[in-house]
């Protein structure tokens, strides 16, 4: 179990959070808000190469019109991660819900994977075509929000985008609704 969980102590101190480094930061960030939902986001690109990306900061944002939010970092190397830039140019992506049938699979999704791999055939998983956009979504997923991107927002020294879509469809196990 993490420390901060398990720690007892009733006397708090103030951490100096712009002195830490990011890794820190990171970790008393994710540590403190748990468990955390996972954002599976599929999308594609203009060539039609299929994307699989989990993202686990993600949140609920309001319900008229559906909308949520996730943030996307860089790659390793600064470049911008497929995901956003195929958000950029279709407008169009899924959040798919992730359970535990599917966790092996996303956490495979999780790889820096190059940009010509389709990732649903690298992890495994079923690609269905969406209504309102190119991307497909993960059959094997039991809820999958079809979304358009409404505002893209660089966060901080801009590694970070904070996505927000509005749904336009839900696909939706039928014995799950």
């Amino acid at each position: 179990m993490d420390k901060l969980h398990t720690c007892q102590n009733t006397q708090k101190i103030e951490v100096p959070f712009r002195q830490l480094n990011k890794v820190d930061v990171y970790r008393i960030l994710c540590e403190g808000i748990i468990p955390r939902p996972i954002a599976f986001v599929s999308t594609v690109d203009c060539d039609g190469v299929k994307n699989l990306a989990p993202f686990s900061f993600f949140m609920p944002v309001a319900s008229d019109p559906p909308s949520l939010a996730f943030s996307v970092t860089r790659k390793r190397d600064d470049s911008k991660k497929d995901t956003l830039m195929n958000i950029e140019s279709t407008r169009h992506f899924v959040v798919n819900h992730v359970t535990d049938n599917i966790f092996d699979q996303v956490y495979q999704a999780s790889t820096e994977f190059a940009s010509d791999i389709d990732e649903f055939d690298k992890v495994g998983l079923t690609a269905m075509p969406c209504k309102h956009g190119p991307a497909s979504y993960v059959l094997e997923s039991p809820l999958s929000l079809e979304c358009e991107l409404y505002k893209s927002l660089p966060i901080g020294d801009v590694s970070t985008v904070i996505t927000i879509p509005c749904s336009k469809a839900w696909w939706l196990y039928y014995n799950c609704w």
